[in-house]
């Protein structure tokens, strides 16, 4: 797994569909081959920012 916006493979596991992205401060999911992308706001919320077909 890489992370869509910067390409750093070293990726953090959330669950079993999550992952993490430290450089970015991003969370991905993947779903019914969707692609999420997720900013992460200092009260832990999570927006969308980016979905794409995997």
């Amino acid at each position: 797994m890489e992370c869509p916006v910067c390409h750093n493979k070293h990726l953090g596991t959330v669950g079993r569909i999550r992952y993490y992205c430290p450089k970015c401060n991003i969370e991905i999911v993947i779903r019914d081959n969707i692609l999420e992308v997720y900013e992460i706001k200092e009260d832990g919320e999570l927006v969308l920012v980016k979905q794409q077909a995997s």
